[in-house]
This record gives C-alpha cells, structure tokens and sequence, in this order.
C-alpha cells in the first residue's frame, strides 16, 4: 500500500480514467437500482385450499387437512406448516425458509398435494395451491367509483378495462378484485307451471345442468326460487338460456323461458368493500420482483389519467399503499446524505482552513459512495431505507482517511517541501494507520452481512453498502487524494500552532492540552457519559424497526361465527359512519375504506373466503393532521371502546398484530384450554391490549 499511493503520482492517467469509470459506472447503477421502502425480506409461502361444504371441522381435520399436511411437511425447504379448519374449509399454510426458490416450492406444494389425493375423500373437490405474496402489502389499492353504473357493471368494467390495462404495465405482477361482483344468471322456477307441464324441479335441474355443463356438486342448483348457474358458451346469456328447450314427458319441448323466469343477476359476494360508507369495488396492484415503486406508481397515474378520459365518469381514489412512504423515505434519505456531505465539506474546510484542501476532501466522499451503487445493482438489491441509511451514516467515515492523508500531506508541504514531493513523503508515512483504520471498520460491518434469516435481509445490505463504500474510500485516499494534492496543493506553511485558531473556533490543541494535563478530570467526565449513555438506552423502547407516522391505520374488525358477508359488510358501513362522525377523530381522518370478508389487509392477495365475518378497515389519515399516527391511534382505540359487542384489534397492513403465538399439540380440547389460559393471564399484562384467540373471544383490557 505505501508503493501504491507514490505508483500513482508518477502514474496519473490510469488513475484518472479508473476513477472515471467508477464514477460513471455508479451513476449509472444510481439510476438502474429499484426504489423500494424496505430490502427484499419475501419468502414462499403456499396456501392450500380444500372445500367440501357442509362437512364437520373434526372430520374434515382429519380426512383432508392431516393427510395434506403430511404430504408437504416432507417437502425440503419447508419451515412451517400451519392448518387451519372450519366448516366445509380446510386451509393449509406452507411457509418455506428464506432464499428458496418461490416457483420451484409452489410447484412442490403442488405435487405433495397431488400424491396426497388418493388419501382424500372421494366427492371432495380438487384442492388449489396459490402462492401467498408476503412482501408487505400491495404498493397500490384504488377505490373505483361511477355513480351511472351499477354495481355489477362498474366491475365488468373495471375487470376487463381497468386491471387489463394495468396489468401490462411494467411492474406490475397482479393487479385483483377487491369487492367486485361476478355476472350469474338466476332462475326462479314457477311452481304451477312446473305442475302445469308435469314436471319436476329435478327433473328441470338434470336437464338445465346437462345443457350448460353444471356438474352435479356444483354450485348452480335450481332449488325452486333463485340459484345461480354458470353457463357454457352456448348459453352465456339470459335470453340464450331462456330459449332452451326442456323435454316434456309428452315428447315435446318447450323453453325453459315458458316455465321459469331467467334473468342476469349479480354472484353472491365473496368481499364487499366500501369507502365512507359509500358501496365501491377496488383493485390492489401487486409489483413484481426487483420493480421500482416509484416508476410504477408514476406509470399507474398515466393510465389511470387514460382511463378517466375515455370513461368520464370513472372516479379513481387511493386508499391505501406504500407509494407515499417509499417516495418519503427516499426523498429524505437524500436530503440527509446531501446535507452529511456539504456539512462534512464544510467541518473540513474549518480545519483544515484551505479551499484547495477542502476540495479535495469534499472529492472522497462522492468517489466513495459511488461504487456502492455499482455494487448493489450487480448484487440485485435496492435503493431503500435501510442502503440510504447506510450510506447517510458513513459520510462521515469516508472523508477520514482522506483529512489523514491531506493533513499528513500539508504538514510536510509546512516544513518546506514542494506538494509533489510532500505528497510522495506523506503518503508513504501515513498509509499503515490509513489501511489498518479502514480494515477496522470493514471487519466490523462485513459479518453484519452475512447475518441470517428475516434480520439478516434486512441488515445485509445495510453491511454491505457500509463495507463497500469504506473499501472504496480507502482506495481513494491511496490513490485519488495523494494525486490530487501533489498537483492541486499549493506550497504554503501550514499555520496549525501553539495558541492560533482555526476560523472562529479556539485551537483544538489548547484544549487537548488541557485534557492531557487533567487526566483524573478527564476519566471522571468520560466515565459519567458512559454511565448517562448506558442509563438512557435502558430506558428506550425495544422494537425490530422504527414506528413510522404513516398516513395509513389499520383495524380487523371480527363479527360472531357464522356471519355473512353482507352482515359485515353492514356492520362496516356503521363503523364507518361511527369514525367520520367522532369529534375525536374529525380532525385527523380523510376517509375510511373497509373490505368485508377479506380475511387480511394484504389487498386480496391471499383472502379468505372462508372468513366472511372478517373486516378489514383502512383509515386513511390527513397529511396536514394535527397528531401523528401514534396519537391518534390512542384516540382511535377510545373511540372503539365505547362501541358495544365489537371485536377489534389494530393491525398492520398484512392483518398481523405485534405479538401472535401458535399453539400445536394432539388433544383439541386441552389445545383450547391452554390457550384460554394463557390468553386470560396476558390479558392483564401492562402494555397489551386485546388479548384474543382464534376460538372464542376474550376478556379485553386497553393499554
């Protein structure tokens, strides 16, 4: 290393054009990264879902849950596997360890269950395998609104023109439904004429179910009143339909029109969303791997602007996403760097009281950082929170070897020497302390790289970036900043001495005097900090990542088991008016969405539709409120309260709280015990509020 620095003063143009293409090259990569609010921390999780309606839970646990569950348990990579069964619905969640491949394990799940179908029920239907998103939410969730259309219109329209427009987009992996309603055409048999031409309601069925290709464990069954039947391409309408023939037992036909009446109506709903109460259908926008937030949401408005100019009256509104967060986190990790830069820049200049010096300096840092990007776009990460963070924190760090090397270089130019020769001098002279200082701080960050599991995706690129613009600095103070110092310094004593200042500040070495002649005075006054440092951190709170004031707030809402979804639904709608009308609240809130039978917030993507009682309510918050999401959340909780027989939890986006517990064990019933046990202990622990289980509800305390 000592050769390096004086190699590269006799030798500038290599030097010039490698620190040119890194420079480029990190430009380039600046541009290329995705912008996300957090690292990748996604791992592949399979939901398998097995229907048989109207079958007990116990029966239903044991012929079709075990055998599933120990059919994908043999599956390598698996980490968890969790069941869950009620009436008619078994629900299998296979969660695989992080880094394996999410294609290769859904096609796995897909295969154990296969094998595992010769273990099943008979008349069971075919179970699905879909493939759960676990990276946060979906980035985008729009509210669509057109007071001309009806409910069932507005989401053929939003089905076939909205989502297919925004599904090629680039970025975008799945855009879904949310409280949309499916296009089905009911049958209202009229007995008397089923008398009057001697038939029978199943004989009628048999008939209808034959022509438009309805299996008998179907859904559409005619039933007398209304059923719903899904039609095959011969009769993808109401008047096809109408006009097809029924055998009578005389030999003749007749249509089914002369017999029953058949309209076009809406499907029973899975979820129902509202936004004010208002009835609505939505979309989530899923982004795809690796895309950037930022550019995708940019693309969304265009088409959304599009969309609106060819259907007037088309009213588009978000509810929800991180779009705002990620371009927040962005902007200000930014802004924090380029303040860390200039302030920096302008601590050197303090010092060091040379404008040339200074200069070359405020150089390194840039050259330092600049070469991370390259580093990240190779290693597939991003620019997020944390690699911004990371990169904002080590400003400081990377302009140290280069004040060593210049100061070092200016106290040789001091004792006479030319700044070509100064700088060969001092190079050579300060370079052990300069590699040994940077090999310090690499062998620290490094290792916090390689950490391991949902942590470890988070802190790794933090390491990484630390790590890789600390190697870069120290190139560029043993090449870059001795180069530049022998051609760019100027030859003039240095002025550091006894008594002088630096700018308006007093003499650093007066008061490093002083230190050194007070020892004793120095130990106790270093001694009382470290106590201060160590009793404050105790009193912080602990936590995995910052609260954010966010502009988004989340409750689950719980009806008893059993209800429907219209039920919810209705019950959403008074919830809602009960948080725009709270005095408490007024100034806060800008809207509420809610989507009934959801299951979670995660947008659809994994809602459950056997969890119709399930209420997923979006508060969306002003951005110029007077609290933060913190206060009014404490608020929000008071206003909840005082709301008879409601079961409610805040949650965040993915419909998890802070603090779940899984219990597994053979016996149901000492399985719900314990946790009616432990349940009613915690319930009065101090900072937990809304103790639950997933069996009955229980005794409530707030926070």
């Amino acid at each position: 290393m000592r050769n390096l620095s004086a190699h590269a003063i006799r030798n500038p143009m290599p030097v010039a054009v490698l620190f040119l293409v890194l420079a480029l090259g990190g430009v380039l990569g600046f541009r290329a990264l995705p912008v996300t609010l957090s690292p990748d921390t996604s791992f592949p999780v399979a939901v398998v879902t097995a229907a048989d309606p109207g079958a007990d839970p116990a029966d239903l646990a044991q012929s079709v849950t075990e055998p599933i569950e120990d059919a994908v348990a043999t599956i390598a990579g698996v980490h968890h596997v969790l069941s869950q069964t009620a009436s008619g619905m078994a629900t299998i969640t296979v969660e695989f360890n992080i880094g394996v491949n999410p294609d290769a394990a859904i096609a796995a799940v897909r295969a154990a269950v296969d094998t595992a179908r010769e273990r099943l029920p008979p008349g069971l239907q075919p179970p699905g395998v879909a493939e759960l998103k676990t990276q946060g939410g979906p980035v985008l969730t729009y509210a669509v609104a057109d007071p001309s259309l009806s409910v069932l219109a507005l989401s053929q329209l939003m089905r076939t023109r909205v989502m297919g427009t925004l599904s090629g987009l680039p970025g975008v992996a799945t855009v879904t439904a949310l409280g949309a309603r499916s296009p089905e055409i009911s049958i209202a048999a009229d007995p008397a004429r089923l008398a009057a031409f001697g038939l029978t309601l199943p004989a009628l069925d048999r008939q209808i179910r034959a022509a438009v290709g309805v299996p008998q464990s179907g859904t559409g069954i005619v039933n007398g009143t209304a059923a719903p039947v899904s039609t095959g391409a011969a009769y993808n309408s109401a008047a096809s339909l109408s006009g097809l023939p029924i055998a009578l037992a005389s030999g003749v036909s007749v249509p089914l029109g002369a017999i029953a009446s058949v309209r076009k109506d809406a499907a029973p709903a899975v979820t129902l969303a509202r936004l004010d109460g208002s009835p609505v259908v939505a979309f989530a926008i899923w982004p795809s791997p690796g895309s950037d937030a930022l550019r995708l949401a940019g693309a969304v408005q265009v088409a959304l602007n599009d969309l609106t100019v060819s259907h007037p009256g088309l009213v588009f509104t978000r509810v929800a996403g991180t779009v705002d967060d990620t371009r927040s986190s962005y902007d200000t990790a930014l802004e924090a760097l380029l303040e860390g830069l200039l302030l920096a820049a302008a601590t050197v200049w303090l010092f060091l009281r040379d404008l040339r010096a200074t200069v070359i300096a405020a150089l390194a840092m840039p050259l330092s950082l600049l070469p991370v990007f390259v580093v990240l776009m190779l290693l597939g990460q991003s620019l997020n929170s944390i690699t911004l963070l990371a990169l904002a924190l080590v400003v400081g760090i990377l302009v140290d070897d280069a004040i060593v090397e210049i100061e070092n270089i200016q106290r040789h130019i001091g004792m006479g020497k030319r700044p070509y020769r100064a700088a060969l001098d001092a190079a050579d002279e300060i370079g052990p302390a300069v590699v040994a200082t940077s090999s310090a701080i690499i062998a620290v960050f490094l290792p916090v790289s390689l950490m391991q599991g949902v942590v470890g995706q988070y802190f790794k690129p933090f390491g990484l970036a630390v790590a890789v613009a600390v190697s870069a600095s120290l190139l560029v103070a043993r090449l870059f900043t001795p180069l530049l110092a022998a051609f760019f310094l100027t030859p003039r004593p240095q002025r550091h001495g006894p008594g002088s200042t630096v700018g308006w500040l007093p003499d650093y070495r007066v008061w490093l005097n002083r230190g050194l002649a007070n020892p004793g005075t120095c130990l106790v006054v270093t001694g009382a900090v470290l106590a201060l440092t160590v009793l404050v951190a105790r009193l912080l709170p602990i936590g995995f990542l910052p609260v954010q004031d966010q502009d988004e707030s989340h409750v689950a809402l719980i009806l008893p088991p059993g209800s429907t979804v219209e039920t919810a639904d209705l019950e959403a709608a008074g919830l809602s008016r009960v948080l725009l009308d709270a005095a408490r609240l007024h100034r806060d809130i800008k809207s509420v969405f809610t989507l009934s039978g959801g299951g979670n917030f995660s947008g659809g993507m994994g809602a459950n539709p056997a969890a119709p009682n399930d209420v997923a309510i979006t508060v969306l918050l002003r951005p110029d409120r007077p609290d933060t999401r913190t206060q009014f959340e404490a608020k929000l909780r008071t206003v909840l309260d005082r709301v008879p027989d409601l079961d409610w939890h805040m949650s965040d986006q993915g419909g998890s709280r802070d603090v779940e517990l899984d219990f597994t064990g053979e016996d149901p019933t000492v399985l719900g015990q314990a946790m009616q046990h432990l349940a009613a202990e915690a319930a009065f622990l101090p900072g937990l509020s809304h103790v639950q289980t997933s069996m009955a509800p229980m005794p409530r305390k707030s926070a």
